[in-house]
């Protein structure tokens, strides 16, 4: 493992999306079994966990206002912030990793979807870059609040242009691959239905990971 060679000591910081903080915990459980005495702290964007040790910056268990609503499109942000490559399948004695097939690169519609997301990315990074090089990223105050309300509203409110750009998008969830939210090609079109089941496909793939 990459901890044992770097011969890590002290307090070291993880990053994680969240939510329920099983790596940190793995970690926690099996490093002290190897001679690795680290202090971990986990800075997630929401975490469940009830431990001083482990901050979420949307939510966690001092602030959990925001817990619900997050729940409400957690494959929106999974989607949004899922890796470049396959899965862990499992660490190899030789400090090697054995990742699982990349669920995007198996077809040219999933690798498009997949190239789609790192123009969000990209997109992201530059607006980072422009806010704060702009001398007003000084003045303005910029809190939690702000920063997750564009977020907020796409998940639990989106825009129609949203929908149309996002909902047929794929997501990978429970090891089966389908549109993130996809209407039926009826004659009568209900936006407040499509809504709902955009929503609904979200809260689904977050509530089966909590009993896996």
């Amino acid at each position: 493992m990459s901890l044992i060679r770097l011969n890590l000591s002290g307090k070291i910081g993880i990053v994680d999306i969240g939510w329920r903080g099983r790596s940190q915990k793995a970690l926690e459980e099996m490093l002290p079994d190897l001679g690795i005495n680290i202090d971990i702290v986990g800075f997630y964007l929401g975490i469940m966990l009830n431990r001083e040790n482990a901050v979420g910056y949307i939510y966690d268990q001092k602030d959990p206002r925001e817990k619900v609503t997050i729940r409400a499109f957690e494959g929106v942000l999974e989607m949004f912030f899922s890796a470049s490559h396959g899965s862990v399948k499992r660490y190899k004695s030789s400090q090697g990793v054995e990742l699982y097939d990349f669920e995007y690169s198996t077809s040219e519609n999933l690798r498009n979807d997949f190239n789609d997301l790192q123009k969000i990315r990209e997109g992201a990074f530059c607006f980072i870059n422009r806010f704060h090089e702009n001398p007003l990223s000084n003045i303005i105050k910029w809190n939690r609040e702000i920063a997750f309300n564009a977020m907020r509203h796409l998940g639990i409110d989106p825009y129609w242009t949203d929908l149309n750009r996002l909902g047929d998008m794929s997501f990978y969830t429970n090891k089966t691959i389908s549109p993130l939210a996809k209407p039926s090609c009826d004659v009568y079109f209900s936006l407040s239905k499509l809504k709902k089941k955009y929503i609904l496909i979200s809260l689904e793939s977050g509530l089966s990971e909590t009993f896996i």
